[in-house]
């Protein structure tokens, strides 16, 4: 999903990430799913590293999910 989402090399997400983003919410299930959910997470990070607000291994960026 990551080469989907523009990277060329591996992603990996922290289970804190993986767990309060990825994850569907009870209150969500039936409306979102967990690869939508990924797939915009990771299409959120590409675009951080596409504009050059992450640069390296490591970096932070904002993104709104429904919790």
């Amino acid at each position: 999903m990551a080469r989907e989402a523009g990277f060329k090399w591996p992603v990996a997400l922290t289970r804190a990430v993986y767990d309060r983003y990825v994850e569907v919410p009870p209150a969500l299930k039936g409306q979102q799913d967990i690869q939508g959910r990924l797939h915009d997470v990771l299409w959120m990070l590409w675009a951080n590293v596409r504009t050059g607000r992450i640069v390296g291994e490591c970096g932070e960026f904002t993104i709104l999910v429904r919790l």
